[in-house]
């Protein structure tokens, strides 16, 4: 953890390969995935580490609900864990959601969270409840998923350069946009509405306005 100056505030231990990380923004709870095939998250809120709470075959990507429910998707187990707050699993948990779920976000004004399918270049929506619908046909090997003020969703395709614009009923907006090789993280200025873009090809950073077109590189 650091300070907004940069200054290291504390290390933690989490676990084995810790991949994915997100905060509760109503409690300050931190979640970090462990990406393993025995996978588990751990919170660590102040000072005190609690967990390991099980979840699927190779956990990733990792976020938090309105509801203090913390989202996982499994990579090798097809499916994404919701936990409650205490690291129980909700009913029905695991959810089906494709071939290799990688990447995952909440639509904080629906509660819908959106999960990326790096194997077949899909992405799924489940709502609060987790009823899925999809798939929706994006970009090659999509990652990262970022969703905006107005509930658009913007994906990063690793594999062919792109990023794809759905609104929130799963239809395309427009082509898909490239960007550069290898886009990877992605996420929304919630200032400005601007989608910032990592290219992990070029070691640069991209920034689109909110109808798509391009700001900078950087």
């Amino acid at each position: 953890a650091y300070t907004t100056s940069g200054q290291l505030i504390a290390s933690d231990t989490v676990g084995s390969q810790p991949r994915g990380v997100a905060i509760d923004p109503s409690n300050g709870a931190v979640w970090v995935a462990n990406f393993a095939i025995a996978g588990d998250v751990r919170r660590i809120q102040g000072s005190q580490i609690a967990g390991p709470y099980a979840v699927g075959f190779l956990p990733g990507g990792v976020a938090v609900d309105s509801q203090h429910r913390v989202w996982t998707a499994n990579l090798f187990g097809g499916n994404v864990s919701v936990l409650t707050a205490s690291g129980t699993a909700v009913a029905g948990s695991p959810f089906f959601v494709g071939g290799e779920p990688s990447g995952l976000a909440v639509d904080p004004g629906t509660g819908d969270v959106w999960v990326t399918d790096t194997q077949n270049g899909k992405v799924f929506k489940l709502s609060s409840t987790g009823a899925v619908t999809g798939p929706f046909s994006v970009g090659a090997s999509p990652g990262g998923v970022a969703i905006d003020a107005n509930h658009n969703v913007w994906i990063a395709n690793n594999g062919d350069g792109t990023v794809t614009h759905l609104l929130a009923n799963g239809s395309a907006s427009g082509t898909p946009l490239f960007v550069g090789t290898a886009p990877t993280a992605i996420g929304v200025d919630p200032l400005d509405g601007g989608i910032w873009v990592l290219i992990s090809g070029s070691d640069q950073a991209v920034k689109l306005a909110p109808n798509g077109g391009l700001i900078g590189s950087y």
